[in-house]
């Protein structure tokens, strides 16, 4: 049985399923999230995030409830997301998992620390989104696709493919979106609403940033955004995790690094057009790590200094 068959059958056989993803939610969390939701209307269901999605996937989905608090459901399913301090709900999974509660993964990105506790665990990098890989789990459940599943599933893999433009892009990915638009999935309408609406603060940092852009001989662009900064704009370092992918688009640009502060430190997220192995090894400079086109890291002011 594969790994997608193996979730299939937990999800049968469970009553009620809490469905965990990250905070500030993005399209792919959010569009795997309703769709396994939509998928299964005989079984109590409830989505969890400690933050209520932004309008933008609201006007793409549709209402439906998020709750902030797990439910003491039968089966507890983690979407899109490898650590468990992104969810917030740390220390509540952990205790679950000790107890032998059925806690299961399923996650597109490099493994972190949620693997560890995991009952059942599907992470594949090589998936475009974790979408994707609910799709997988949704053909063997044996799931008819309906035009909400195939929008809901549309909005996941365009949001974390730049809309099927990066080169985590497969043809795999190009297949499933052609049967998607089959069903009834508008990528016109998700590329309106995903990528011709920013907020008056977002706005206002991409100035910043632009205003205070530096790049290096080697072709890499780069911002630091301070808290200070960020309070003016009335913004946090949540807010700035789309900012790099819009920079590493400057011309001659080969990668971009925003540099945002918070408490723990100085958080470097990297995006670009090098290659995987070449960011990880920029990463790996300040003690971090990535896969594709992304990366990042976590470091003091002391080590930063000097070498961005």
């Amino acid at each position: 049985m594969t790994t997608a068959g193996a979730i299939a059958l937990k999800l049968k056989t469970a009553k009620s399923i809490d469905i965990v993803i990250h905070r500030r939610a993005d399209g792919d969390a959010l569009g795997s999230a309703y769709a396994l939701k939509h998928a299964l209307p005989d079984k109590k269901v409830s989505i969890i995030c400690l933050d209520q999605p932004a309008q933008v996937f609201v006007n793409v989905l549709g209402e439906s409830a998020v709750s902030e608090r797990l439910t003491g459901a039968d089966l507890v399913l983690v979407l899109d997301c490898a650590q468990l301090s992104r969810t917030g709900l740390g220390g509540e999974l952990t205790r679950l998992a000790n107890r032998r509660k059925n806690v299961i993964l399923v996650d597109h990105h490099q493994p972190g620390d949620l693997n560890k506790i995991a009952n059942l665990c599907w992470q594949n990098s090589d998936a475009a989104a974790t979408a994707e890989m609910v799709w997988e789990i949704l053909n063997a459940l044996r799931v008819r696709l309906t035009e909400p599943i195939a929008r809901a599933i549309m909005l996941g893999i365009y949001s974390d493919t730049g809309g099927l433009s990066h080169k985590n892009t497969t043809s795999r990915t190009f297949r499933l979106a052609a049967r998607l638009s089959l069903a009834g999935a508008k990528p016109d309408q998700i590329a309106r609403e995903l990528g011709q609406k920013r907020t008056l603060e977002e706005t206002q940092l991409l100035g910043f940033a632009l205003s205070n852009l530096k790049r290096s001989s080697l072709g890499i662009v780069a911002v630091k955004i301070s808290r200070q900064a960020l309070s003016s704009l009335e913004l946090d370092a949540e807010d700035v995790r789309g900012l790099a992918g819009q920079l590493c688009i400057c011309e001659r640009a080969k990668a971009a690094i925003v540099l945002v502060e918070t408490d723990s430190g100085w958080r470097g997220i990297i995006r670009g057009r090098l290659g995987g192995q070449n960011l990880k090894r920029l990463a790996a400079i300040f003690g971090g790590d990535g896969h594709g086109d992304i990366a990042g890291f976590l470091a003091t002011k002391e080590l930063i200094s000097g070498k961005i």
